[in-house]
């Protein structure tokens, strides 16, 4: 049996909630044999928690050191939606913008 590896990342990012507190190191020890780089694993990381609502956009992408537009175009690779939106709250935004008119 070969020995196994392990790659240490560190991640820091906002809390959404309070930006007052500090902000958070989480340190995640991966099998040296997960074909993944830092940038990846920091996208894959980001672009889940945005799912969940956990970080806004700006917050995701500043995660992963993109723009907020780069960061848009890359969430379809990892399969995620840009509209967040519950059906919902989608049906409520379009009541809401039929009430305005240009």
């Amino acid at each position: 049996m070969g020995k196994q590896t392990t790659a240490e990342l560190q991640l820091t990012f906002d809390d959404k909630i309070d930006y007052l507190r500090p902000m958070r190191t989480l340190t995640i020890n991966l099998p040296g044999t997960i074909d993944l780089n830092d940038k990846e694993v920091k996208m894959v990381l980001a672009s889940k928690l945005y799912e969940l609502g956990k970080l806004t956009l700006g917050q995701a992408a500043e995660l992963v050191g993109y723009s907020k537009e780069t960061f848009m175009e890359l969430l379809a690779d990892y399969g995620v939606s840009f509209f967040n939106y519950s059906p919902d709250e989608l049906d409520e935004d379009i009541k809401n913008a039929e009430n305005y008119s240009l």
